[in-house]
């Protein structure tokens, strides 16, 4: 949302294609046109997939845009295919990471899925004009699997950033967080992690047990 604001401060009108949810009225009340777009974001029916893609197409068609710019796994492969269908001049693909598929795992099923998606990511990154990555590694792992020509790929120091007047514990009411601490019985001088994410936990779990209190 800080994105879309600043956008707007400096004169765009701003669109915001995305599958319904409970964040509809928070992207209207950041001042962008909310545009619902059907889209699974695990879905893997062919037909559905499809479908998805070229629904965009006609989205994009109807608003006319002048630039496109995409965020996380799917709209990251179909949005430049349907940029490039609905004549959108510009198209800028921000990549925060490559999805699950691309977490490391053994056999015959993680191997074609993994090179499914790269032969995927290399057609859509040849369309897109500009590919940005939060993360080193995903542009390396892209470009060294040949799904990146050399002259794309720009990594974003900082990625999406922290607001931290959001997050800042001197914004929270000090009793409030003490009461959780003492539901969830944890100390009141302990310093406590929160990350969303399954593929940590077992790190976390180690951590706990020294230092950190999940």
């Amino acid at each position: 949302m800080p994105w879309v604001r600043l956008l707007k401060e400096n004169g765009y009108e701003v669109f915001a294609i995305a599958p319904s949810g409970a964040w509809n009225k928070q992207i209207e009340a950041g001042g962008a046109k909310y545009v619902d777009w059907q889209l699974s974001r695990s879905g893997r029916n062919p037909i559905s997939e499809i479908r998805s893609i070229f629904t965009l197409i006609q989205i994009l068609r109807k608003i006319k845009p002048d630039i496109v710019q995409n965020f996380h796994t799917k709209p990251n492969i179909y949005v430049p295919i349907a940029a490039k269908f609905a004549g959108v001049r510009l198209s800028v693909s921000t990549v925060t990471g490559l999805g699950y598929t691309f977490v490391e795992k053994s056999g015959i099923g993680s191997y074609l899925a993994k090179r499914l998606n790269l032969s995927m990511y290399a057609l859509s990154n040849r369309l897109a004009h500009q590919v940005t990555f939060q993360n080193p590694d995903d542009l390396s792992l892209l470009r060294a699997n040949g799904a990146l020509t050399k002259t794309k790929g720009q990594f974003i120091t900082g990625g999406s950033g922290v607001d931290l007047d959001e997050y800042s514990p001197n914004t929270r009411d000090d009793s409030e967080s003490q009461n959780l601490r003492r539901s969830l019985s944890i100390n009141q001088d302990a310093f406590v992690v929160m990350i969303q994410s399954a593929c940590l936990i077992s790190v976390i779990g180690q951590l706990a047990s020294n230092t950190l209190t999940p």
